[in-house]
């Protein structure tokens, strides 16, 4: 318990620093910049507040940021976009607010990227679409809204991506059923789909009228689901 220590910024020679569960409160200190060769920053699961330093943005080196299950306020550090090693960026189950900032398709090697469960609005930025490396976006449980960027279907390395619980509508892009393995739309604002809209082997049109609340089971063609219940 307490806060994070004041002599953290003299860790300079570390490349992992472990602090998860430790039920740590109080903000992330601005010197933690100070880290240069950190690869890896779990402060997860503690109870941190205030917002996230920009100057995080400083440690060249990371590949893994975790920041979630805290209680951190404010946007989303743009600075975060020059953390050119990043694959792993967890910032879900927090507080925080604003957009999720279009800069972050900098990150050309992030894998996996969590932004769900905060309070984040505006709409998804068409940017992400450029991250070839990624393989899982979460972005459930926000204020987002807008439509579900077309370029996204052509994310090579996608296997799951979660829209749900937002205030998303429009069209949804009919690529993301054939080529990710999991999709989670439900719980927005789209309306019943034409039947002709999408891939012959997803009976979208029964799952919104249904409001089925699991997957609909693919054919033998794919090996894809896809959620869609309470999508309205």
């Amino acid at each position: 318990t307490g806060v994070i220590p004041r002599d953290l910024s003299e860790l300079t020679h570390n490349t992992i620093i472990f602090l998860r569960e430790f039920r740590l409160h109080g903000n992330i200190p601005a010197k933690i910049g100070s880290l240069r060769n950190l690869t890896h920053l779990y402060l997860g699961n503690n109870e941190l507040s205030g917002c996230i330093p920009p100057e995080v943005g400083k440690l060249n080196n990371l590949k893994l940021l975790d920041l979630n299950h805290n209680r951190l306020t404010g946007n989303i550090p743009v600075e975060l976009s020059r953390l050119s090693n990043l694959t792993e960026l967890w910032l879900d189950h927090n507080l925080l607010t604003g957009n999720i900032p279009p800069e972050l398709a900098a990150l050309t090697k992030l894998k996996n990227l969590y932004v769900n469960n905060n309070l984040l609005c505006g709409e998804i930025p068409k940017s992400l679409g450029k991250i070839k490396t990624l393989t899982v976006l979460k972005v459930n449980n926000n204020r987002l809204s807008g439509k579900i960027p077309s370029n996204f279907e052509r994310l090579p390395r996608l296997v799951y991506m979660n829209f749900s619980s937002n205030l998303l509508k429009g069209s949804i892009p009919k690529g993301l059923f054939k080529k990710v393995a999991k999709v989670d739309i439900s719980n927005n604002l789209f309306k019943n789909p034409r039947r002709k809209t999408y891939p012959e082997h997803w009976n979208v049109e029964n799952a919104f009228y249904s409001k089925n609340n699991g997957p609909l089971l693919p054919s033998r063609k794919t090996k894809s689901m896809v959620f869609l219940s309470g999508a309205f």
